[in-house]
């Protein structure tokens, strides 16, 4: 399942690439290559270089550098991630329902102490 969802990412993440690699292809800091703009931008989703690549971004061309930026960090921020932590807990689920685990298993020990936080008869 996760696969199929950062195949579905991908392109997006790509399109974002090749679109400031288009836009703002003269600047040999941060877009001058494929593999320093997907940096960039990697490091965007992380919340690293927000501030830094917005200002240049805006400076260089004010109406496609904000549009770029706020674009990009919604998507990063508010859907991919969001996205990983629903895979994350819902893998978790998973494996917590079918185990099957509980705490108040009988296993014939007699001496085992009952977990915490649990009423003793």
């Amino acid at each position: 399942m996760n696969i199929k969802i950062m195949a579905g990412i991908a392109p997006i993440f790509i399109g974002y690439c090749l679109l400031a690699l288009s836009i703002f292809w003269n600047d040999r800091e941060f877009f001058s290559e494929f593999s320093d703009t997907a940096y960039t931008f990697f490091s965007m989703m992380n919340g690293d270089s927000i501030l830094v690549t917005f200002a240049y971004t805006t400076r260089k061309n004010p109406l496609l550098g904000q549009f770029m930026c706020y674009s990009f960090v919604f998507m990063a921020i508010c859907v991919w991630q969001n996205m990983n932590l629903v895979i994350v807990e819902d893998s978790y689920l998973n494996v917590k329902y079918k185990t099957g685990y509980s705490w108040l298993m009988d296993n014939g020990d007699d001496d085992e102490q009952p977990p915490p936080n649990q009423k003793t008869d």
